[in-house]
């Protein structure tokens, strides 16, 4: 998930302005968030709910909807850093459920050699 996140957030800076894709990969807690309901079973309280809605919210503003009805393909390329964020998301509430059964150092170092191994295949 890790090596996901990271090329598609390093393919979506080639492509959108960095301040765009960074803003649009920062719903990533919300993501993590929503998550960490189903996966490992947290309930959230209301003022986090609304957080995630004014954090979603800020997103879609960002990503211009508009944009999709006119056609443009530029709305496509925000998709790249929302899947970023959504794999990112991923991993972190997996290293969540793995930290019960795992130590930390450990899931640090299989992670690190896993993301060199990929990176020395490309």
């Amino acid at each position: 998930m890790l090596v996901m996140a990271n090329m598609l957030f390093f393919t979506s800076i080639t492509v959108l302005p960095l301040a765009d894709a960074s803003a649009v990969f920062f719903i990533s807690p919300v993501l993590i968030t929503l998550l960490s309901v189903p996966l490992l079973g947290e309930a959230i309280d209301r003022n986090r709910i609304a957080g995630v809605l004014l954090g979603f919210i800020g997103v879609v503003i960002i990503m211009q909807p508009s944009k999709l009805i006119d056609g443009r393909p530029d709305f496509a390329m925000y998709c790249l850093p929302l899947l970023a964020a959504l794999a990112y998301a991923v991993m972190q509430v997996l290293t969540r459920k793995l930290g019960v059964a795992s130590k930390a150092s450990a899931m640090a170092v299989y992670l690190q050699l896993t993301f060199m191994s990929v990176a020395a295949i490309f």
